[in-house]
């Protein structure tokens, strides 16, 4: 009866605490209060004008992964200026510095990125375009002067930037900036320094030319947004104004708009969309389609948040949709059925991250003009864990936040969904930096999503999973999933009858629970199983029999104590006469018929006199005995099995004796005296023709037995070796060499070394480089000795470049009439012959006549006229009598 008034005065006084007193559990969505108490910070930059546009993770605030670096603007001296704050994990603001970019009298920014070296880079526009500058952090937060131009580059006047909206850095490590160019979509690319090959500030020249790659839908266009692929391809995201017709009307709106820009060149990504680069998707309810944000997701599909206008939200709504990119821009149908996701409650989504478990956050501005968020799962419906004010409506709908800016999204290592922008005073009008951070759906805060977590409610930041179910080992009740619990509640799915209770292997499956020493640890999990003290990974030769001296007599990794043949002999233990011989007893000879077999028997005959048998390796088993140099030590227990003083640790034939070692092919499958091929060539020893020598091919010039070419010191066999002879490979024991080139006549090409080959030279054996051939016989004139080919020998021809025959010597002169030029002189020269007319006569003049000046013929008498008929040069006449020249 007492227990049970304790118990009404313990439920009454329950019911008496005020309702007030009771503080709900924080769920996911609301704020942190562990970031500056409420999970708001704000911060006074110096103007009413504050607010800021850009955030990124603290990378070089010692290691605090989870503090941020928000960038923005402020107006000072009716200048805006860029301004920055570093923000811990905690909350806890530093701000350090703000900016006038050089040559500037108003900026904004709009992007934040890393360089490898930790540096900052951060874009946006100035009074004369598109602008990025990068700052020395870690460090002074100083302009980086080594960078473009005094710290920043502006973009190329000529292309018209207005501003860049987004930029990153790629793997190459060059700094990408999105923009509006001239009205169009454009993406600048920059060397890592900003000083590339043209002059300080101009964009990277290997990338579409000037650096600065277009994309013109053909109307006004503007771009917000960039994403980059794994291979490099560059996304733009923004809208265009397209012409819609329908019934022979039309209609201008401005829809989403894409363009696929290629890494390497910055050309229109040929398969996207027809090779054309640009895209276009109307959201079909709305004039005013634009992309805010965009980011790929892991199946390389385009995940976009932006604005749409329609007939119930005139001033716009927030959109969510998701593309497959295959090589157009189609809705992707897993997501929302294909359809986009439209928020009544939001203005607009600004920015769209993916977090871990590949959930979609995106940010905006709610129709309250507070800076909320919503949370998607990856089928495009709402993520029930979130919802404020309305629970599981996966929206976040802040109220005590006023703003009149875009709030950034950010998502922490530890998952938190942060916000930056600005916070207005609805009093003063005046408006400050502002970074909201908010619970992740981690109920156990062990930094692992609910929906990847496999504990949700116990923190295992090591998400460790034995078993590999869908439970850790921290809160599943069989962890190694043999049906047995690990713990001694009952748990359903668990039997505790087979044990009393507990499984005495709790991380390692054992349904049978067997416990070889009952000693409370199951075999599986036990490391000495027998309690032999020998642990059975060392191994123990007897995992499951007592047997502390790890007697293993035939090696076989089995201790005598659990192996039923000790000496390996095929015959068991129980039936072998010698079961621990370390000779093979497989016969079971047993000479005197003592029950003990020959190989164990001290006296094989029962003579009563034992016999002394010595076993050549009395501490290795090797019953065959086994010596192959017959040093009396087997080849088991012998470091020097062959006997020829090498180790047969270092020794190329183990079994062959070669005290020198040789190998010749220096591979490592034996020295020569073992090698079955000592040079290596793919062919045996035998029969290899040049056994130490590599030659594949065999050739054997001579055919001899006495080795292939490359061994051969007389490949032709003409007993003159190869070093000495002039033709190797062509048998001469002479060795002629007519042009002593060192080339025999046998194997020379060309034996009088007048270039021209044998096989053409008319004058083989005589030096004739011209060839010249009178008589054009097989015969060139240097070795010709008929150069004209009249049967009469040069040495005997009164005109040997002249055939004839007839010898006819008018003057007498030595010179034949066919070559002589005076034939009536005898002091006169001799034609010689011409290609063109057989005769030529400029060396055969008398010394007195000029060039042109020929002596007159003499015309013969009319009663002495011949009748022979002129020849080609005209009668001459010597005396009376009339003769022709005869041209050869």
């Amino acid at each position: 009866m007492k227990t049970n008034r304790v118990l009404v005065f313990f439920l009454l006084a329950t019911l008496m605490i005020p309702e007030a007193s009771y503080a709900a559990p924080p769920v996911p969505g609301d704020r942190d209060a562990s970031f500056d108490t409420d999970g708001i910070w704000t911060a006074d930059a110096g103007s009413t004008s504050d607010a800021a546009r850009a955030m990124i993770l603290d990378l070089a605030s010692n290691g605090d992964l989870n503090g941020y670096i928000v960038g923005g603007e402020m107006i000072r001296s009716s200048l805006r200026r860029w301004a920055f704050y570093s923000v811990n994990r905690n909350g806890d603001p530093s701000f350090v510095t703000t900016h006038l970019l050089p040559d500037s009298t108003g900026d904004t920014l709009r992007g934040l990125a890393y360089q490898s070296d930790g540096k900052l880079i951060a874009c946006g526009s100035s009074s004369l375009g598109g602008k990025i500058c990068r700052f020395n952090l870690p460090g002074s937060w100083s302009l980086d002067t080594t960078f473009g131009s005094n710290g920043c580059v502006t973009a190329n006047p000529t292309s018209g930037v207005d501003t860049f909206n987004a930029c990153t850095v790629d793997n190459s490590g060059k700094i990408l900036a999105a923009g509006t160019c001239n009205g169009d979509f454009c993406v600048a690319r920059y060397l890592s320094e900003g000083t590339p090959e043209l002059s300080a500030g101009s964009p990277d020249p290997g990338f579409s030319g000037d650096g600065v790659a277009f994309a013109n839908f053909g109307s006004t266009d503007q771009t917000f947004a960039m994403a980059l692929t794994a291979n490099g391809k560059i996304y733009l995201g923004g809208l265009a104004s397209v012409t819609h017709w329908s019934g022979g009307s039309s209609t201008t709106d401005d829809d989403f708009a894409v363009a696929c820009f290629q890494g390497a060149d910055g050309l229109p990504c040929s398969d996207f969309q027809a090779g054309t680069g640009r895209a276009t998707s109307d959201t079909g309810s709305g004039n005013y389609d634009r992309i805010l944000a965009m980011v790929l997701d892991r199946n390389g599909n385009l995940v976009v948040s932006g604005r749409s206008t329609t007939a119930t939200s005139p001033e716009g709504e927030a959109v969510i949709a998701r593309f497959s990119l295959n090589m157009t821009l189609e809705p992707d149908p897993s997501f929302n059925s294909g359809m986009p996701v439209f928020l009544s409650q939001f203005i607009y989504a600004s920015d769209i991250k993916i977090r871990a478990d590949h959930s979609v956050v995106v940010s905006g501005r709610s129709r309250d003009i507070n800076p909320s968020f919503a949370v998607f799962n990856e089928n495009g419906s709402f993520h029930s864990s979130f919802g404020r004010p309305t629970s599981g409506s996966g929206m976040v709908l802040e109220t005590s936040i006023v703003t009149n800016d875009s709030p950034v999204l950010g998502i922490g290592p530890d998952h938190k969904i942060v916000l930056a922008g600005s916070r207005l005073n609805t009093q003063t009008s005046d408006s400050d930096f502002l970074v909201a951070r908010f619970l992740a759906d981690d109920r156990d805060n062990d930094g692992d999503l609910d929906g990847m977590d496999n504990c949700p409610d116990a923190a295992n930041a090591d998400q460790s999973n034995l078993d590999d179910d869908s439970q850790g080992d921290l809160c599943d009740p069989d962890d190694d999933n043999d049906g047995i619990c690990s713990r001694t509640e009952e748990i359903f799915g668990c039997s505790l009858s087979k044990t009393g209770g507990q499984d005495n292997c709790p991380f390692a499956a054992n349904e049978d629970q067997l416990d070889t020493d009952t000693d409370g640890s199951g075999n599986a999990c036990d490391s000495d199983d027998d309690n032999d003290t020998v642990p059975d990974n060392r191994p123990d030769l007897c995992p499951l029999n007592f047997d502390p001296l790890q007697t293993d007599t035939d090696g076989d990794g089995l201790g005598n104590a659990c192996d039923d043949d000790d000496d390996d002999d095929t015959i068991s233990d129980k039936s072998d006469n010698c079961p621990i011989s370390f000779e093979l007893s497989a016969d079971q000879t047993d000479t005197d018929g003592d029950g003990q077999g020959d190989p164990c028997d001290g006296d094989v005959d029962g003579d009563m006199v034992e016999e002394i048998r010595v076993d050549n390796c009395p501490l290795i088993r090797n019953a065959e005995q086994l010596d192959a140099d017959g040093d009396g030590a087997g080849d088991e227990c012998d470091d020097d099995m062959d006997g020829d003083g090498v180790p047969n640790l270092t020794d190329n034939c183990r079994l062959l004796s070669n005290d020198n070692q040789l190998n010749t092919d220096r591979d490592s499958d034996g020295g020569d005296a073992c090698d079955t091929d000592d040079d290596n060539d793919t062919v045996l020893d035998e029969p290899d023709n040049c056994p130490r020598v590599a030659n594949r091919d065999q050739v054997n010039m001579d055919g001899a037995a006495d080795g292939g070419d490359l061994c051969d010191p007389d490949d032709d066999n003409d007993r003159i070796l190869d070093p000495n002879d002039n033709c190797p490979f062509a048998a001469n024991q002479v060795q002629e060499d007519l042009d002593k080139d060192g080339i025999g006549d046998l194997c020379d090409g060309d034996r009088d070394s007048d270039t021209v080959a044998d096989d053409r030279d008319n004058c083989p054996t005589m030096p004739n480089l011209s060839q010249e051939n009178q008589d054009n016989d097989r015969e060139g004139d240097t070795c010709d000795t008929d150069d004209d080919n009249d049967d009469i020998a040069d040495a005997n021809d009164n005109c040997p470049l002249m055939a004839n025959r007839d010898q006819l010597d008018v003057d007498m002169d030595t010179v034949g009439a066919v070559c002589d030029s005076d034939d009536r002189n005898p002091s006169a020269g001799r034609v010689q012959p011409t290609a063109t007319t057989g005769i030529s006569v400029t060396d055969a003049r008398p010394a007195d006549l000029g060039p042109t000046s020929l002596p007159a013929p003499v015309q013969p008498s009319n009663e002495s006229e011949t009748s022979r008929s002129p020849g080609p040069l005209g009668p001459r006449a010597v005396g009376n009598t009339a003769c022709t020249l005869i041209r050869n």
